[in-house]
This record gives C-alpha cells, sequence and structure tokens, in this order.
C-alpha cells in the first residue's frame, strides 16, 4: 500500500471452516483466515477461482455450505453488492428514477441523469452505481469485477471515483486486475477456492 492512513474505522473479516459447494462441487474451501482493512480490500485470483462466490457470501446472497464468517467494524454499516453486469445494478429504466428512490440527489454525477438506463456506458453506470449507494447511506461496498468491459478511458476514471470514495466508504472488491493494488490495504488471493 502505497498511502498514507486517513484513521478511518477498520474492519475485521475473519473466516472459519468456511465452504460453498454447489452439486457436490466444492467451489469455497477456506479454513482458517483473518484480515482488516480500513479503505480497499481486494480479493484476486485468476476466472473460476471464486472471487464472485466469495464475495456474494460475503454480501450475504449466498449462505456457505458449511462454516462462517465475520464482518465487523466498531461504527453501525450498511452494505450493498454492486454486479460487475452494470445493467443489473438498476431496478427501474431511468436513472433519474434510481436517484429518486434512493433519495441521492445531493451529488454531482457529472452526467445527464434523464436518460434510460441503456443509453449510457457501462463505466458510466458502474460510477453512479457506486455514487448513489455511497450516497444513500451504504458504507461497505461490494465490488464485482467493476473494470471488466471497460476501454481504457473508463478504467481510469472508474478507477479514480473508487480511491476518492475510499474517503467516504469501505470497498470489497474482487478483480484480477493491478489497477488497485498500490490503494488496497490487504489482498486476499485465491486459488481454487482456497486462500493462498
Amino acid at each position: 500500500m502505497n498511502r498514507e492512513k486517513r484513521g478511518a474505522t477498520p474492519f475485521f473479516l475473519s473466516f472459519n471452516q468456511l465452504t460453498y459447494s454447489v452439486n457436490n462441487r466444492r467451489i469455497i474451501n477456506i479454513e482458517n483466515y483473518e484480515t482488516e482493512f480500513s479503505h480497499i480490500l481486494l480479493i484476486k485470483g485468476k476466472v473460476g477461482s471464486g472471487k464472485t462466490t466469495l464475495l456474494k457470501i460475503l454480501s450475504d446472497i449466498l449462505i456457505p455450505s458449511s462454516g462462517n464468517f465475520s464482518l465487523k467494524c466498531k461504527n453501525d454499516f450498511r452494505k450493498i453488492f454492486i454486479h460487475s453486469f452494470p445493467y443489473f445494478n438498476f431496478i427501474t429504466g431511468r436513472v433519474q428514477d434510481e436517484v429518486n428512490l434512493l433519495s441521492s440527489d445531493s451529488i454531482e454525477y457529472n452526467l445527464n441523469l434523464d436518460k434510460n438506463i441503456d443509453e449510457y456506458s457501462g463505466g458510466e453506470l458502474k460510477k453512479m452505481s457506486i455514487l448513489m449507494s455511497i450516497n444513500a447511506g451504504y458504507n461497505l461496498i461490494l465490488a464485482d469485477e467493476p473494470f471488466n468491459m471497460l476501454d481504457d478511458f473508463e478504467i481510469e476514471n472508474l478507477k479514480n471515483t473508487i480511491i476518492e470514495s475510499s474517503k467516504n466508504a469501505c470497498f470489497i472488491i474482487t478483480t484480477h486486475e493491478d489497477l488497485l493494488d498500490d490503494y488496497s490495504d490487504n489482498i486476499i488471493w485465491l486459488e481454487n477456492g482456497n486462500i493462498c
């Protein structure tokens, strides 16, 4: 990590004999592991290593087959999962409706919000998902492969949004990219569902 700490309240993450299986095939198998982070925690590994499955477990979307995990912070926190396919992060067909639903119209998006969802690029939607979530009171963002399917300009823009937003919220991010390594507090490396 090449940045100075800002004194944020840390999150503590621990796993105890955590497994997740589908059709008798074990996808996640973490015995005992502990880490902490105050801004950005990365979950990295090759395609098929179990990154998204683990993130969905941490988001309470999936229930472990056995064992458990603990995610704690001294302060109250609300967490939200941001899907890698950006259109899945929106309920309605228009961004302005989403902003109104979340009462998050007090932040600057630098975009025309009066368009249909499919009129925005993937990078714009991912950026808006993060900003709307934080403004709606979520202070732990679990983002699955945020840089997937983005061009170089959108990648740099989203990277800067995440770094700047990590002053106001914490992130757990799955990625196979090295873009945020220097900004992360810790990195969990997965291989075949195991932390290595």
